[in-house]
């Protein structure tokens, strides 16, 4: 067994500390994802909320996504598990598919869209930050000329976009973004 130096044994220790009363703190009160705080302010919200009304806060490509929070946590306390891992699969082969499961795993943890309300969005070709700023606005849902053609969507994307939109525009912002952030993406 690899000794570690007595400087690093406090500081793991006390990162492993953080970490088990964190996540036993959010079992403990029934908490395991993101829980919006009632009067979220609109800072939250917008980066939470695409100016389309997509939800960034639960895309899998979102580096301020619930599931980049969840993959880190999850990583962190599987950090170490790949040799265990092998030796259950020598009578669970589930297992021998850990090494794929951790590449999925390693991949939601690190996702490269951070939003494209700064210009940094993974769909660049999109016209929507910019018509907002143009227009003034948030959300498309706040336009005059809501449903546009403009958009370049794909048909399942585009349905989507009208969908979430519709809703949004229905609810209002605070309500659209607590309902929003509080289910499933996809």
């Amino acid at each position: 067994m690899m000794q570690v130096p007595a400087q690093q044994q406090g500081s793991i220790f006390i990162r492993d500390r953080i970490m088990q009363n964190y996540f036993a703190d959010g079992l403990n009160r029934g908490i395991l994802f993101y829980s919006p705080d009632k009067g979220d302010d609109m800072e939250t919200i917008l980066r939470d909320i695409a100016p389309c009304g997509l939800v960034c806060r639960t895309c899998v490509s979102g580096k301020s996504s619930v599931i980049r929070e969840q993959a880190e946590r999850l990583n962190f306390f599987l950090d170490g598990f790949d040799d265990l891992a092998k030796r259950i699969a020598s009578f669970d082969p589930t297992y021998e598919k850990y090494p794929d499961f951790k590449i999925m795993l390693d991949k939601f943890a690190n996702p490269g869209c951070e939003g494209c309300r700064d210009g940094k969005g993974i769909h660049t070709a999109c016209i929507i930050p910019g018509c907002i700023k143009e227009r003034g606005i948030d959300f498309c849902a706040q336009c005059e000329e809501f449903p546009c053609d403009r958009t370049g969507f794909m048909p399942a994307l585009l349905e989507k976009w009208h969908k979430s939109t519709a809703e949004l525009r229905e609810l209002g912002v605070e309500k659209y973004h607590e309902r929003a952030i509080a289910r499933s993406h996809y």
